[in-house]
């Protein structure tokens, strides 16, 4: 059997559907349920009667597992592919907790990731999804993260679930989890989530502007090579596997902020995202004067084996 890659760029259909539609919070831009970019595995969590408890426990593993250096990622918000300010802080303080029990570890300041992630042109929302976690824990140096998930959210209280994750070469390796229920003032359950604060949710152009571009005005692709096939992918003999992203197209002409809503298994996603950052190069948008201009764009890379 001969294995082919196909990189699918939908950019001039996607962009007629956005042009027309209303601003929507992130993660909103697909219906679709984030899938992470790491294996599936059956786990049953360790319960904990309290959010430091779940520190805790979190800490004994991961100094069981002899792991030197961690990062904290996520949480979204209740819809996993929704990235909201309350979870960008429980994130925040949830790492603070795992710091104050470390002994053996080092835990990544989640400010300087967040800068991290954005100077290397990948939208700092990745760091409240788990759709780069393994990618950002590599390019971290970091040898384990830590993912937080809501598994239910009401008016009152919301259980959270940490889970820890070995850095690995495709994907991470799965290590162990535990969950908790925290409780929920009026104002966080009223206020908190609503959609993060940053450089991805704000528009690059109104909507009238780009309603009267037309299509020579738009951007193009002038070089954009299909991404790399992983090792584990064709081992596993992984077809039909979809990145979705949003991404913002510079008048230099290259490709940053960017922001995975759909991610593929085998490290296909990180290997989109290599390839988009490093080779992909573009004709930009143009104003009405001609003068090139920034525009955000959903993408697609698309994965078969014939």
């Amino acid at each position: 059997m001969t294995r082919r890659v196909v990189s699918a760029m939908c950019l001039i259909l996607l962009l007629s559907a956005v042009c027309g539609a209303q601003q929507t919070p992130i993660g909103a831009v697909s219906s679709a349920q984030h899938q992470p970019g790491i294996p599936l595995v059956d786990h049953t969590p360790t319960p904990m009667p309290s959010f430091e408890g779940l520190a805790a426990f979190i800490a004994q593993q991961i100094e069981k597992k002899h792991l030197k250096n961690v990062i904290v990622i996520g949480v979204a918000g209740p819809k996993a592919d929704e990235p909201t300010q309350f979870g960008l802080e429980l994130g925040d303080k949830f790492s603070a907790a795992l710091a104050r029990q470390s002994k053996e570890f080092q835990v990544g300041e989640r400010g300087q990731l967040r800068d991290f992630v954005k100077k290397n042109r990948v939208s700092d929302v990745m760091v409240v999804s788990d759709a780069l976690a393994n990618w950002i824990a590599a390019k971290v140096g970091a040898g384990g993260y830590v993912l937080l998930k809501f598994l239910k959210v009401s008016n009152a209280e919301a259980d959270v679930e940490a889970i820890l994750y070995g850095t690995d070469k495709d994907d991470g390796k799965f290590l162990e989890a535990s969950n908790t229920t925290i409780d929920l003032s009026a104002d966080e359950y009223l206020n908190g989530f609503r959609a993060i604060d940053s450089d991805w949710n704000k528009e690059t152009y109104t909507r009238e502007e780009y309603k009267q571009l037309p299509p020579d005005r738009q951007p193009s692709c002038i070089s954009c090579p299909t991404p790399q096939y992983t090792q584990a992918g064709r081992k596993e003999r992984a077809t039909n596997e979809m990145v979705e992203m949003d991404l913002t197209v510079f008048p230099d002409g290259t490709a940053g902020d960017i922001a995975i809503i759909k991610s593929a298994r085998y490290g296909l996603t990180a290997s989109s995202l290599e390839t988009i950052l490093q080779k992909w190069k573009f004709k930009p948008a143009l104003d009405a004067d001609g003068k090139a201009m920034a525009v955000r764009v959903p993408v697609e890379t698309l994965f078969q084996l014939y």
